[in-house]
């Protein structure tokens, strides 16, 4: 299952101090569009996917994944969902899927 393929420890406020304090935003494969706490919002390159545009598929257009990750606090435990997909502390049921819309990068958000 997804939770298994990631080990998540619980995490403090220190923790989330060190974390923001650390100078990664410019070694990091990927854009991270915004800074809040609780939830980042990542572009993930996907040099190569091929993506549908009308009704071409093409494999020469940079395009990437819009992934937002998200610390639900509202329950009795933290819960890390990515696109609302429940990864720990239970995955999401076995009837949803983990899903991330594919953006051609010519597209301005």
């Amino acid at each position: 299952t997804a939770a298994h393929a990631f080990v998540v420890p619980e995490i403090t406020g220190a923790d989330k101090d060190i974390v923001n304090a650390l100078p990664v935003h410019d070694s990091l494969p990927f854009e991270i569009t915004d800074s809040s706490v609780e939830t980042r919002k990542l572009k993930l390159e996907c040099p190569g996917c091929p993506i549908k545009l009308g009704s071409d598929t093409k494999t020469d257009v940079k395009n990437h994944l819009d992934l937002v990750f998200t610390i639900d606090g509202s329950g009795p435990v933290d819960r890390l969902l990515v696109n609302d997909f429940a990864l720990y502390p239970k995955t999401s049921s076995w009837y949803s899927s983990l899903r991330a819309p594919q953006v051609p990068d010519f597209i301005k958000e």
